[in-house]
């Protein structure tokens, strides 16, 4: 007489949410270090000082105004 053995295989079954987490995780890592192997060569530039307004100037400076143009109609 043969006994038969009752094996039940399982398959693997690939969890999605840990793969995407890694994925991301080399993304990631990847980026960064990329980013900090570039070397970014730049020049000095000398940039103009501004005068600060005064306070009636401000006022004067940020009054909206749009002028009459012909053709256009406002409602």
């Amino acid at each position: 007489m043969k006994i038969q053995r009752a094996r039940h295989f399982r398959h693997g079954r690939i969890e999605i949410i840990p793969m995407i987490d890694v994925m991301f995780f080399l993304l990631v890592t990847f980026m960064l270090a990329s980013l900090s192997m570039q070397s970014l060569n730049s020049i000095t530039v000398n940039l103009p000082q501004g005068d600060v307004p005064t306070a009636g100037r401000l006022c004067a400076l940020t009054s909206p105004s749009i002028p009459r143009q012909p053709g256009f109609h406002s409602r």
